[in-house]
């Protein structure tokens, strides 16, 4: 991989039902290849709750 981009998400549930089977996915205009951290799964967030993730996506080296 060559350079990567990282990201710090918060997701906060301030509905009123519990969230179920969230999939976050971070993209980026100059992806390279498929980066294991670049989608993460939430099987559950309860009202009132917070989940911080950090997502990463590998970006093609040098370019912009």
């Amino acid at each position: 991989m060559g350079e990567v981009t990282n990201a710090f998400v918060v997701l906060r549930n301030t509905g009123g039902v519990e969230l179920t089977n969230l999939k976050v996915t971070l993209k980026a205009l100059d992806e390279g290849r498929e980066h294991p951290d670049k989608t993460v799964d939430v099987t559950s967030l309860a009202v009132g709750y917070k989940v911080s993730l950090k997502l990463t996506v590998d970006s093609t080296y040098q370019e912009e």
